[in-house]
């Protein structure tokens, strides 16, 4: 099978931000059967292939970018860029409602460190309650991303941010229900802004 045409082409990839990204799809695309070489490039978001096209094609290559967690934008100079841009849209305007909706919810869980209230019920399950759907609303893309890179044996800024803000909010659910740790351990609104600044970099990042 060597005498198979080799054949070239450049793809472009969305979702990389920084060098372990790089690995992560260079490692997935080089385990395919069929392909020779793959060279990622960070910043200018591309990746060089060298495949054999008798064994593998750009819709298996394809699958393989998707399922390690970035987006494939298609072929350089082929006539999926308009996709690609939607593609991207949707992703900023995302990023866009999980960035004001960590900012409001963030800032109105921070109200009782200043103003005492009076309510029905604990506060401390007030604030699980408000946090609690908004948190995994903010960290599910890092969480998923954490996945993703741990399944492909790399260890990535996202494992790091997944560790950071599962912490916060798990020693705050630990301290409202005071297991092992008290109401002294409050950490929701920290939870909810450290997700929060993490969209912000990863949307400035993609502008």
């Amino acid at each position: 099978m060597k005498n198979e045409p080799l054949k070239y082409t450049t793809l472009k990839i969305g979702g990389m931000t920084c060098a372990m990204c790089v690995k992560t799809v260079e490692n997935v695309l080089s385990r395919l059967d069929g392909v020779d070489e793959a060279t990622v490039n960070l910043a200018t978001e591309k990746a060089t292939i060298v495949y054999r096209g008798g064994r593998i094609d750009l819709t298996q290559i394809k699958k393989a970018i998707e399922s390690s967690g970035y987006y494939y934008l298609g072929a350089e100079g082929g006539e999926t860029e308009k996709s690609a841009e939607e593609i991207l849209a949707k992703d900023f305007w995302l990023k866009k409602i999980r960035i004001w909706i960590g900012l409001i919810t963030g800032t109105f869980l921070m109200v009782p460190m200043f103003v005492e209230m009076h309510l029905p019920i604990s506060i401390h399950y007030l604030q699980l309650l408000i946090s609690t759907p908004v948190f995994f609303f903010l960290s599910l893309p890092i969480f998923r991303a954490a996945f993703v890179s741990l399944k492909n044996h790399s260890l990535n800024m996202d494992v790091m941010y997944a560790m950071g803000i599962g912490v916060a909010f798990a020693a705050s659910v630990f301290g409202t229900f005071e297991i092992v740790l008290t109401h002294e351990f409050m950490f929701y609104e920290t939870a909810i802004f450290l997700a929060t600044f993490l969209i912000i970099g990863r949307y400035l990042e993609s502008k």
